[in-house]
């Protein structure tokens, strides 16, 4: 689902990349929206007619509405940084990323529902086969190997996420980082049966729009449900395990701070501070 929702990630780019990369992925999104989904589910004629007068609009609606409130984001996020950030901080950091994703969510609905309005059921077998290769993958990283051998790979992408602010951290700091991965990075049986039940979410929903063909309102409201129902969950136990995402994400985040000096925290400040200029590039041009 991360990958159909490629769109709403945009927003998450500024903390995983380069500033020239975001740039070159923000302005190329348009096309990256189409050429992803088309690879996904085999577009037609009329899918991919309707992608190529959609996306380009997506992109600008999210350019005026959203990039203004990432930049905000980034500059209260900088001023944090100035020293270990405190637990409520740490806890704002999350929640607001998901509200980011929340809100691109809105701007995406309608024509969302268009287009699932125009699948058919031989795409919706090309996304369930899609879903099964990706989830082959994740067993053959996390789960078939030893539970040590798998930690050791999510232990690796956490120093790499780490360092691409912080520089290089020392090997007591990552001998510390390995204790707080340890202890608040989720187990990877319980990540995957969510990652189960969501793609299934998806399927039974999609599935349900091909036979039924609801009006357009009707398809956006379940589509709406669906992507709410995925980020926030819909039962007790969902909603419990979404609230366990966020506690666990904000303490690793908290930890490490409380990890660095202030060398590094300096260093963290300067790179938010590149990606708010590259924010404020994209916003002009």
């Amino acid at each position: 689902m991360r990958k159909l929702l490629l769109f709403f990630f945009i927003s998450f780019t500024f903390l995983l990349n380069s500033c020239s990369s975001i740039q070159l992925a923000y302005n190329q999104s348009d096309f990256l929206l189409k050429w992803w989904l088309g690879s996904y589910i085999d577009s037609t004629a009329s899918q991919k007619a309707f992608l190529d007068q959609a996306a380009p609009k997506l992109l600008n609606t999210h350019r005026i509405n959203e990039l203004p409130q990432v930049q905000a984001k980034l500059i209260k996020l900088r001023s944090l940084f100035d020293r270990p950030i405190r637990y409520e901080e740490a806890k704002s950091i999350t929640v607001e990323s998901r509200a980011v994703f929340e809100s691109s969510i809105f701007i995406l609905l309608d024509d969302a529902a268009t287009l699932a309005l125009l699948l058919n059921p031989n795409q919706l077998s090309n996304i369930e086969k899609a879903f099964k290769k990706a989830n082959s993958q994740y067993q053959s990283d996390y789960l078939t190997p030893s539970s040590q051998v798998s930690f050791e790979k999510r232990f690796d992408k956490l120093v790499e996420r780490t360092e691409f602010f912080t520089g290089d951290l020392s090997k007591a700091q990552k001998i510390q980082l390995q204790i707080i991965a340890a202890q608040f990075l989720l187990d990877n049986t319980t990540i995957y049966q969510n990652r189960l039940r969501k793609q299934a979410d998806i399927l039974s929903t999609l599935n349900l729009i091909i036979q039924t063909k609801p009006s357009h309102p009707a398809t956006k409201e379940m589509l709406k449900t669906l992507f709410l129902g995925l980020i926030n969950g819909r039962t007790a136990d969902q909603k419990d395990y979404e609230q366990l995402r966020i506690e666990n994400s904000t303490m690793v985040l908290l930890k490490i701070t409380e990890l660095l000096n202030d060398q590094q925290l300096k260093k963290i400040q300067s790179k938010i501070k590149s990606l708010e200029g590259d924010v404020s590039l994209l916003i002009g041009s």
